[in-house]
């Protein structure tokens, strides 16, 4: 299934005993409809609209902070940047913070200690969408800012 059709409120049931379950607990209010509801809810509730995105056979969504909170962000966790994963948007944040950081850096700041491969990966992602810059090379390399970030 597509997302497009996804959002048009196709429903396809892969497990019927599920399904089933579910619809006789209550759980399943109507098939097709959560797309939908999940946009209402959030919306109702003062929340950005989440953002919905298909990855070959998953599906990912991200949901942004209430409106009241995200004046308190920086433009890392809003709306705009879409593309990064909360691990990337709080290191983006970190480099905004401090500036001309190193590797090393922003390896002890990371909460869920991610393998140095794991960062640097994040890092070129981040420096693909023109959000950040390194000056030097490997481990001595220092990050920092772009002008495409502000």
């Amino acid at each position: 299934m597509s997302i497009d059709q996804f959002k048009a409120g196709v429903s396809r049931i892969r497990n019927p005993v599920f399904a089933r379950v579910f619809s006789e607990l209550g759980l399943a209010e109507e098939w097709g409809s959560g797309y939908k509801r999940i946009n209402a809810a959030c919306l109702a509730g003062g929340y950005p609209k989440p953002y919905w995105q298909e990855l070959g056979v998953v599906l990912r969504v991200t949901f942004y902070p209430h409106s009241s909170a995200s004046q308190h962000l920086s433009y890392s966790a809003k709306p705009n940047h879409t593309d990064l994963t909360v691990r990337q948007a709080q290191i983006l944040k970190f480099i905004e913070d401090k500036q001309n950081v190193m590797l090393s850096e922003i390896l002890a700041f990371v909460d869920d200690k991610v393998a140095e491969r794991t960062l640097q990966d994040d890092l070129a992602k981040i420096k693909r969408l023109g959000l950040i810059a390194s000056r030097g090379r490997g481990r001595g390399a220092r990050w920092q800012l772009t002008n495409n970030a502000e």
